[in-house]
C-alpha cells in the first residue's frame, strides 16, 4: 500500500468490505488533535461465520519522535474486539495491554491501553516514518455491510499518565460465619467511576483478584449471607502511588427474622382488584415493599427483622360508585413490633364508604405525537347525556371520575408546525365498568396515509393548495369512516380526489351526504375518484350544478340533482341508484334524482350504489366514466361554501344479473 493511498484513510468514510479501512484521526490528549501521528483498522477479514481479523495501524508521519507510553486508543469497529496481538515492533512489549470493547449504538467502541512499567528501560517511542502494526481478532455474526468509524489515540505526559494506568483489589474471605451458610460463597459488589459495576463472589477462607481496574474511587457493599449482614461499605482509592489493596470481608452479628400471618376477607365485591399490601421497616426508614395477595386466605410475610418496628397498610377498593376502605390504610397503618416469641398475626377487614365516590379509572397510551403534547379525548355518551372531555398526555396516561356505560371514543387533531396528525383508537367504543380493565391506545399519525375499508390509500394530485387535497380536508374517522371535506373558494372548489393502493375490483360504494343548503354553490363543480395503484380501474363522480336547476319562491327550498352523466359500453341506466332516509322522497328518472332541504338546514341521507357491469368495465377500462351531479339552485352568491361527504364502508355486492 503506497502513502498517497494510506493518507486518503485518514480523511474520507470507507465502506467495509472483505478488505477494508476505517477512517482515524489522532490526538496528544483528549479534545486536542495531534499533527503527523495517524491511526487506522485495515483489510478486515472474515474467518468462518463467526470471527473475522483486521490490523490496526498507527504511523509517525511528523519529523518528531513520539513517545506511546501508557497511550490511550479509541476506536470504533462494526463488531466487538475479542483480542489484540503481535510484536509491537518497533516499539518494547507493552507490560499489559487492557482492551475494552463495549456496544454504543449500532457499533462497537474500544479503548486499548499500551501499559509499560515504569522502573523498566523500555523502548516506548515511535521515530519518524515508523508503523506500528496491531492485530485484532474480532467476534463476527453477519457479514460486513456499509459502515464507517474513527479511532482516536491520546498520548499521555508525565502529568496525565495516572489517567491510563490500571491497578487491582485482592478480596479475602473469612471463614464461614456459621454452619448454616457454609454452602453460600461470600458475595461483594465494587462501585466505581461512571457506570462501572461488578458483583464478585469468594468462597470461605479463599481469595479472588480482581484486575485491569483503572485509577480512581471505588465503593465495596458486603452483601448479607443468611442472618449475617454485612460489616459496613468500604472506600477505596487505587492510583500511581498505591495500584493495589487488599479488601477483608467481614460480617456483623446474626440477625434473627420472624413473620407475620396476614388473614385476608373474601371479595367485597365480585371480581375485585388484586389486593395489594404495602410494609414498610421503620426502623431503618426504608422504602415501602409492595406485595399481592390473594383473596380469602391466610399468608405469611416471612424475613421480618427481630426487634423491628414495621408499619403494613392496603390499597382500598374501587367499584364504582362506592369506596371499600381496609382497616389498614397509608393514612392509619397498622404498626408493630416483630417478635421472636410467636408469629403475629392481622386480620384484615374493609368498611363500604358512606357517599358514593364516582370515581372510574380508564388506562390510556398516547402515541405518535411530539413530546409535551396533549392529546383530547372525548366520550360520548351512547345513551344520549353530555360527552366527557379529557386531556391526555403522550406516554402512559390515564381518565379518572367517569361513570360506567358505553361510549363512542373521540380523539382531536393535532397542529404541530404545520402538520396535522390524526388519531387512530384501539376501539371506536368503549364498554365501562368495575368488571373488565379498560385500556384505550391513541395511535397519531400525520396526515398523508389513510386506511379505509380494508386498504390503504393516499392523496391525489389536484389543482389547488399545492396540487393537492389540504390535510384538513381528507381524513378517516375513529369510527372509520372516510371524510372528504370540499371547500369552495373564490370560484373553486378546493377538491381533487383520492388514489387507491390497493385493487378496487368490484362492490358497493355507499356515500352519507351531509351538506346545509346554505354552504352549496350552484355553478361550482368538484370530483372525486377512486382508482387503484396501476391507475387502470376505478369509478368516480362529479358533483355540480346543472342548467335545468329550479328554484321555488324566495329560495326557501333548494332542489338538488344527482345524475348519472356518463355512459359504460352505451349502455343507459348501468347503475341503479337508490336514496333513503332523506326528508322527502326521491325517485329514478331519465335526468337522475331529484330531492330537495329547507334552507339553513342539514339534509342527511344514504346514497347507495349498486353495480351491474362493474367487473367488465373496470377490466376494459382506463379511466372508469362515472360521473354524478348534485345539483344546487343558486341563491345569493357568497364566497365561501362547503360541502362534506362522509364514504361509510365500501361493502361487497355481486354483479347486477
Amino acid at each position: 500500500m503506497s502513502t498517497e493511498a494510506w493518507l486518503s484513510l485518514t480523511t474520507a468514510v470507507i465502506s467495509l468490505g472483505a478488505a477494508s479501512a476505517l477512517a482515524a484521526t489522532v490526538a496528544e490528549k483528549p479534545g486536542a488533535v495531534a499533527s503527523g501521528l495517524h491511526a487506522s483498522v485495515i483489510s478486515i477479514q472474515h474467518l468462518g461465520e463467526t470471527q473475522a481479523t483486521g490490523r490496526l495501524l498507527i504511523t509517525n508521519q511528523s519529523k518528531q519522535t513520539v513517545d506511546l507510553t501508557n497511550a490511550l486508543i479509541e476506536f470504533a469497529t462494526p463488531y466487538r474486539v475479542l483480542e489484540v496481538s503481535g510484536s509491537f515492533f518497533p516499539i518494547s512489549m507493552p507490560d499489559r495491554r487492557v482492551l475494552v470493547s463495549e456496544r454504543i449504538g449500532g457499533q462497537y467502541n474500544n479503548q486499548l491501553v499500551l501499559a509499560f512499567s515504569e522502573n523498566q528501560k523500555l523502548q516506548t517511542e515511535l521515530h519518524p516514518g515508523s508503523t506500528l502494526s496491531l492485530m485484532l481478532k474480532f467476534e463476527s455474526k453477519a457479514k460486513l455491510g456499509q459502515s464507517s468509524a474513527k479511532a482516536t489515540i491520546f498520548l499521555s505526559d508525565k502529568d496525565q499518565q495516572v489517567s491510563y494506568q490500571h491497578g487491582q483489589l485482592l478480596f479475602r474471605a473469612p471463614k464461614a460465619p456459621g454452619p448454616e451458610v457454609k454452602g453460600m460463597p461470600a458475595v461483594v459488589t465494587v462501585k466505581g467511576a461512571g457506570d462501572f459495576e461488578k458483583r464478585v463472589a469468594v468462597d470461605w477462607g479463599q481469595k479472588f483478584i480482581l484486575d485491569q481496574l483503572p485509577y480512581g474511587e471505588y465503593t465495596v457493599h458486603t452483601e448479607q449471607v443468611g442472618d449475617f449482614p454485612g460489616m459496613v461499605e468500604q472506600s477505596i482509592r487505587l492510583s500511581n502511588r498505591k495500584s493495589a489493596a487488599v479488601v477483608k470481608i467481614k460480617y456483623d452479628e446474626p440477625v434473627y427474622t420472624t413473620a407475620i400471618q396476614l388473614v385476608t376477607p373474601a371479595e367485597v365485591v365480585d371480581r375485585s382488584d388484586s389486593l395489594i399490601a404495602y410494609i414498610q421497616d421503620a426502623t431503618h426508614g426504608e422504602h415501602p415493599k409492595q406485595l399481592q395477595l390473594q383473596w380469602a386466605k391466610a399468608q405469611q410475610l416471612n424475613n421480618l427483622v427481630v426487634g423491628h418496628r414495621y408499619r403494613l397498610w392496603f390499597n382500598p377498593v374501587k367499584r364504582w360508585p362506592f369506596q371499600y376502605k381496609p382497616s389498614a390504610s397509608v393514612e392509619k397503618p397498622f404498626e408493630f413490633t416483630a417478635s421472636k416469641e410467636a408469629v403475629q398475626q392481622y386480620n384484615l377487614t374493609f368498611q363500604q364508604s358512606l357517599q358514593p365516590t364516582g370515581e372510574l379509572a380508564v388506562a390510556t397510551q398516547v402515541t405518535g405525537l411530539p413530546f409535551g403534547a396533549k392529546a383530547t379525548l372525548t366520550l360520548h355518551p351512547v345513551a344520549g347525556g353530555e360527552p366527557v372531555t379529557r386531556k391526555l398526555s403522550v406516554g402512559q396516561d390515564s381518565l379518572t371520575n367517569v361513570e360506567p356505560g358505553e361510549y363512542w371514543l373521540t380523539a382531536s387533531d393535532y397542529i404541530y408546525q404545520g402538520k396535522i396528525y390524526r388519531a387512530t383508537l384501539s376501539s371506536a367504543k368503549l364498554n365501562l365498568n368495575h368488571h373488565e380493565s379498560a385500556r384505550v391506545h391513541v395511535e397519531y399519525a400525520e396526515n398523508n396515509k389513510l386506511v379505509f375499508a380494508g386498504s390503504k390509500w393516499r392523496i391525489k394530485q389536484g389543482s389547488v393548495k399545492g396540487g393537492r387535497w389540504a390535510p384538513e380536508n381528507v381524513f378517516v374517522d375513529q369510527r372509520g369512516r372516510l371524510h372528504l371535506v370540499l371547500e369552495y373558494q373564490n370560484g373553486q372548489w378546493l377538491a381533487a380526489g383520492i388514489e387507491s393502493v390497493d385493487n378496487f375490483s368490484s362492490g358497493q360504494l355507499q356515500i352519507k351526504t351531509v351538506a346545509q343548503a346554505r354552504n352549496l354553490l350552484a355553478n361550482g363543480q368538484f370530483s372525486v375518484s377512486l382508482q387503484n395503484q396501476d391507475k387502470n380501474s376505478g369509478l368516480g363522480f362529479t358533483m355540480g350544478c346543472a342548467s335545468h336547476c329550479q328554484d321555488t319562491t324566495n329560495g326557501v327550498m333548494t332542489h338538488y340533482w344527482l345524475q348519472q352523466k356518463a355512459q359504460v359500453e352505451s349502455k343507459q341506466s348501468v347503475y341503479n341508484w337508490q336514496a333513503s332516509r332523506l326528508t322527502h322522497s326521491i325517485n329514478w328518472n331519465q335526468n337522475g334524482v331529484l330531492f330537495e332541504t329547507k334552507k339553513g338546514h342539514s339534509q342527511r341521507g344514504l346514497i347507495t350504489l349498486s353495480q351491474q357491469y362493474l367487473p367488465a368495465a373496470l377490466a376494459k377500462k382506463n379511466a372508469f366514466p362515472l360521473q354524478l351531479m348534485l345539483t344546487p339552485q343558486p341563491s345569493t352568491q357568497s364566497k365561501g361554501r362547503k360541502v362534506e361527504i362522509i364514504i361509510n364502508s365500501i361493502i361487497s355486492a355481486p354483479p347486477f344479473e
